[in-house]
């Protein structure tokens, strides 16, 4: 193998070689980088994410330079609520909104999970990666905390507020959500089909 130093188009130049009878093959000489690993703790236990090709996710963010990177793409997490506390969620939670029942309220303390689901949801999209603790997150996206279910769960006309507000809709009792999601994630689920929640979806996925 023969690595020289050419001028002029590439492509024009890999013709030129492919015709000499004496060069057995041509290709560019790529260069390659070392993979990206977050440095994060408990890194090793996402198994879910490491035995899969989600892993590149780093890699094409940038490695360090993800920290600083874009977080214009905001998500929703409507759930059970969200350790709003918690040090491998720092800096990356947006203002939220509960809707349980009768009850409508921002008070952050209000937004904490009850059973801790939307907490760990919330740690697989967007865990402040490479800061030495917990998880690593697969984006570098902000989050909603929208809470919708307690330890109980929480009714469809809940649900749906949830995702009318999340989405940046009109919702009776509340000022509109000031950053609208982009992306609303509902991993929940229950008997029979609502078309309420139907209604409010097909509404989020209108507005954008």
């Amino acid at each position: 193998v023969e690595v020289i130093k050419v001028e002029g188009d590439i492509k024009d130049v890999i013709e030129r070689f492919k015709k000499d009878p004496s060069v057995e093959f041509v290709e560019p000489n790529y260069i390659r980088y070392v993979k990206f690993t977050p440095n994060d703790t408990k890194f090793s236990s996402q198994w879910s994410i490491t035995k899969t090709l989600t892993t590149s996710a780093w890699d094409k963010l940038g490695g360090s330079s993800y920290i600083g990177g874009s977080r214009d793409v905001n998500i929703a997490v409507v759930d059970d609520g969200i350790d709003t506390g918690h040090s491998d969620l720092s800096g990356v939670l947006l203002p939220g909104m509960r809707f349980d029942g009768t009850t409508v309220t921002t008070n952050p303390s209000h937004l904490a999970g009850d059973i801790g689901h939307g907490t760990h949801v919330t740690g697989i999209a967007a865990a402040v990666i490479n800061n030495l603790r917990g998880v690593a997150g697969v984006s570098n996206s902000k989050i909603i905390p929208v809470k919708v279910l307690g330890p109980d769960g929480g009714a469809d006309s809940d649900v749906a507020k949830g995702i009318r507000w999340a989405a940046g809709l009109s919702v009776s009792g509340t000022t509109t959500n000031p950053n609208p999601a982009k992306v609303i994630n509902l991993s929940l689920g229950g008997p029979g089909k609502s078309f309420t929640l139907e209604s409010a979806v097909n509404a989020a996925v209108n507005k954008g």
